[in-house]
């Protein structure tokens, strides 16, 4: 299995990182694979539109985002998702109190 994934890997540009030390490898003694490049700031956006709202960003949200270029930036849309979800969230819970009733 190593052998078929380290040649998938191969052809993918990709390596296997060597293990730290003995605590590092899976009991079978697995490679550990290497880290992933860090997303770019529209990926960024869209996994954290849809993981928090469920739909994907508007091209204007998009947009906006690119160009501030505040370190915060991200946080901030971190912030204002969370802040919208709990909004949403309790009136669901109110919708669902009053229809107990």
């Amino acid at each position: 299995m190593d052998a078929f994934l380290a040649a998938r890997l191969q052809r993918e540009g990709l390596t296997m990182a060597p293990a730290a030390d003995k605590r590092t490898r899976c009991g079978q003694g697995h490679p550990i694979w290497t880290r992933a490049p860090d997303a770019d700031k529209t990926t960024l956006l869209r996994r954290v539109t849809l993981d928090l709202s469920g739909l994907p960003p508007t091209l204007g949200k998009i947009d906006a985002y690119l160009v501030d270029e505040s370190p915060d930036a991200y946080e901030w849309v971190v912030d204002r998702l969370l802040a919208h979800h709990a909004a949403g969230s309790g009136r669901r819970l109110g919708d669902s109190a009053r229809s107990a009733q």
